[in-house]
C-alpha cells in the first residue's frame, strides 16, 4: 500500500512541476518566436506563421491541454530554436550527465562518508577539527568559484589533468571528467560529511558501544560496524535530498568546465525561452529529486524495520 501511495505522491509532483513551469514559461515577456524570426525586424506574418505552427496563437490552456496529452503518450515536443526532438536532445546530452553523476557519488560514498565517520569516531580531536573546518568550507564556497581554482591549479599551473570537454569515450573520458566529480563529490558531500560525524559522534557515546567495547570488540568494528551502522538512515536521507541539488550543482560544473552535457542545453533554452526544452528539462529535474526521495522512502523501513510497524499501524 505504500509503495503506491508513494508513486501516486511522486506522479502528482512531477505533473504539479510540469504545469508551473508550463505557466511560468508562457508568463514571461519575451517571445522566443520574435527572436527566431529576426528580432524586432521580424515580418509579424512571419511571426504569426510560427505560432501557429508550434501551436502558440491558441488560448493559453488548451496549449496546456495539448502539451499534456502529447506528454502521455511520451512526445515532448520540438525545440522551437532547433527545430530537433527535444527528447532526443536529452537522450543525446543526458547520459553525459550521469556519468557525471555516478562520478561523484562514488567521490561521496568512498571519500565524504568515511571521512565523516572517521571525524565522529575521533570527536574534538585535531583530525576531527581539520575536516569540520574543510568540509564547511566546501559547503561555503560557490562551485563555480572552486571550479576555477581547480582549472586554474590542476589545468594551467600544474598541468596534471584536462579541465575543458568532456573527452572521447573510454579512458579520455574517465580522465576528462575525474576533476569535475572530484569538485562535485566533496562540495556535494561536504554537508553529508558533517551529518555523519554528528550521528556517528552520537552513537560513540550510546551503552551498546561501551559495551561492545566491553565484550572485546576492536576499535575498527566498533566504528565500522556498530557505530557506522547509526549513520545509515543519515547518509540515505541526505543522498536523497541532495539530489535535485547535485543535478543542479552538476550543470554549473559542466558549464564551468565546458562539458556538453544536460546542463549546456538546459542554459541554452533557458536564454532563448525555448518552451518545450526548458519544460522538459524541468520535467527531468523534478523526476530525478522526486525518485530519489520515494527510493529512500522505500529503503528506510528496510533500514530501521520499526518504522515500516509503525508505519502499517497508522494504515
Amino acid at each position: 500500500m505504500r509503495i503506491w501511495i508513494s508513486l501516486f505522491r511522486a506522479v502528482v509532483i512531477i505533473f504539479s512541476v510540469g504545469v508551473l513551469i508550463f505557466l511560468l514559461m508562457r508568463a514571461l515577456p519575451v517571445d522566443p518566436l520574435a527572436t527566431l524570426a529576426g528580432g524586432k525586424s521580424a515580418n509579424p506574418e512571419l511571426i504569426a506563421e510560427l505560432r501557429a505552427q508550434f501551436g502558440l496563437d491558441q488560448p493559453l490552456f488548451a496549449q496546456l491541454g495539448d502539451w499534456l496529452f502529447k506528454l502521455l503518450q511520451g512526445d515532448f515536443g520540438i525545440s522551437i530554436q532547433t527545430r530537433q526532438n527535444v527528447l532526443t536532445m536529452i537522450g543525446n546530452y543526458l547520459p553525459i550527465t550521469l556519468q557525471l553523476l555516478l562520478g561523484s557519488l562514488i567521490v561521496i560514498f568512498l571519500i565524504s562518508v568515511p571521512l565523516g565517520v572517521w571525524a565522529g569516531a575521533n570527536q574534538g580531536g585535531r583530525l576531527d577539527q581539520l575536516l569540520s573546518s574543510l568540509s564547511m568550507l566546501f559547503g561555503v564556497v560557490p562551485i563555480f568559484f572552486s571550479g576555477i581554482l581547480v582549472i586554474q591549479l590542476f589545468g594551467t599551473t600544474l598541468n596534471w589533468l584536462p579541465t575543458f570537454g568532456e573527452g572521447e569515450p573510454g579512458w579520455d573520458r574517465v580522465v576528462h571528467l575525474l576533476l569535475p566529480c572530484l569538485l562535485l563529490g566533496l562540495q556535494a558531500g561536504s554537508s553529508l560529511t558533517r551529518m555523519v560525524r554528528s550521528s556517528v559522534a552520537e552513537a560513540m557515546d550510546q551503552s551498546y558501544i561501551r559495551l561492545a567495547a566491553a565484550k572485546g570488540a576492536g576499535r575498527l568494528r566498533i566504528v565500522w560496524v556498530h557505530a557506522f551502522r547509526a549513520s545509515w538512515m543519515t547518509i540515505v536521507s541526505i543522498t536523497a535530498m541532495n539530489a535535485g541539488y547535485l543535478l543542479v550543482q552538476a550543470v554549473l560544473v559542466e558549464y564551468t568546465f565546458g562539458i556538453s552535457g544536460f546542463g549546456s542545453i538546459m542554459i541554452k533554452a533557458a536564454q532563448e525561452s525555448d518552451y518545450n526544452v526548458v519544460q522538459a528539462c524541468a520535467l527531468v529535474v523534478s523526476a530525478v529529486f522526486v525518485a530519489a526521495n520515494t527510493l529512500a522512502d522505500w529503503l528506510h523501513p528496510w533500514i530501521d524495520p520499526r518504522l515500516g510497524e509503525r508505519e502499517e499501524n497508522e494504515l
